[in-house]
């Protein structure tokens, strides 16, 4: 129902699954996929047992990359996870393995965006949300998303507007290891795909740059990102302490939790881990009239009701008539209008405004 809507989301996140090392752990080299089928099959039980205990009424599960380097499997993980569970939302991104596998790529084994074009159209077989650069948003019972050439052309006005009223709003990339000087692709960590450190600093600055970007827009918001390397990889910004930022790749698990800074990437499975799911509760309380500026303004009915509602309060307003909201800062007044009479809104109730005595 609309109330239970705009509740708390859960998070369930999980990233460097590498189903890999897990199926030669068992099988060795030769494997047969049947083999590799019924490895992959227990990583999924868990996850799903995990998301079903720990499932709340609005639950999203992230994963966050290095599935596996083989595209093959990847897409049978995928596929299990989503027959498995058929009332979900994942949101995908890739990690540097899933960039191992030319056969992503197979026109031009050096043209990256042929293997995010190649699991895009994967994921969008499986229902599955996929960021790659990309800003998605949720609202009620659908997802929005805005590519990152687009968000570098919008204005601000223009993310403001598209977040300003999404309970759940998820920044999404890989992120690459631009910044790393001590491991990145000199290490092979992208096998052939990743070939120099310039091209590794331009896929990071691209990320960071729709990153600043959206910073700029809306940095009161809350945002999720969600990247396969830390922040220190591809950018040298501070984490902003609003943001909450979900990250995988080094194998070490952090949780940093303060009032500087929201650093989940403390479920992170590695090569010889047993893959289980951690979460976190995500407030979906926001302001939808943040970014409107001080002064007054009409609004209609609906978007008064909506405030109330994002501000987990429940409150019904059935009368028609004229509706102006007073701001100033963070600080609202709203008054109703009708015939010649005004009246203050407090909630659903109104009170006189006309100024007696």
């Amino acid at each position: 129902d609309m109330a239970r809507r705009w509740h708390d989301t859960k998070v369930f996140y999980v990233t460097d699954i590498h189903l890999d090392s897990k199926i030669s752990d068992i099988y060795g080299d030769s494997v047969s996929d049947e083999d590799a089928e019924f490895v992959i099959g227990l990583s999924v039980e868990n996850i799903v047992k995990d998301y079903r205990e720990g499932h709340a009424h609005h639950s999203i599960l992230l994963i966050g990359g290095d599935v596996s380097h083989d595209s093959h499997r990847t897409e049978v993980f995928y596929k299990k996870l989503t027959e498995s569970i058929p009332e979900r939302e994942i949101l995908a991104i890739l990690g540097n393995h899933e960039y191992w596998d030319e056969k992503t790529r197979e026109s031009n084994t050096s043209d990256l965006n042929l293997t995010s074009e190649f699991y895009e159209k994967m994921f969008n077989r499986l229902y599955i949300s996929f960021a790659d650069n990309m800003l998605f948003t949720y609202k009620g019972d659908r997802r929005y998303f805005v590519r990152g050439e687009e968000l570098l052309n919008a204005s601000l006005e223009e993310i403001q507007e598209f977040v300003k009223d999404s309970p759940l709003t998820i920044l999404g990339g890989t992120g690459f290891s631009g910044l790393n000087e001590e491991y990145n692709c000199t290490c092979g960590m992208y096998r052939d795909a990743v070939r120099s450190r310039e091209q590794e600093k331009e896929l990071s600055a691209r990320f960071e740059s729709v990153y600043s970007k959206v910073l700029e827009a809306v940095p009161d918001s809350r945002i999720l990102v969600l990247t396969h390397m830390p922040m220190c990889d591809w950018t040298d910004k501070t984490p902003n302490p609003n943001w909450i930022y979900v990250s995988g790749h080094t194998h070490r698990n952090v949780l940093n939790v303060t009032d500087e800074s929201q650093i989940y990437s403390d479920n992170q499975i590695g090569y010889g881990g047993v893959v289980h799911l951690k979460s976190f509760y995500m407030s979906r309380e926001h302001d939808i009239f943040r970014y409107y500026p001080d002064g007054i303004h009409t609004i209609t009915k609906d978007l008064y009701q909506d405030f109330y509602r994002s501000k987990n309060m429940n409150m019904s307003c059935n009368r028609e008539g004229t509706y102006t909201m007073i701001k100033r800062d963070s600080l609202y007044c709203f008054f109703y209008q009708r015939g010649g009479k005004l009246f203050m809104l407090d909630g659903g109730v109104i009170r006189d405004a006309s100024g007696h005595g």
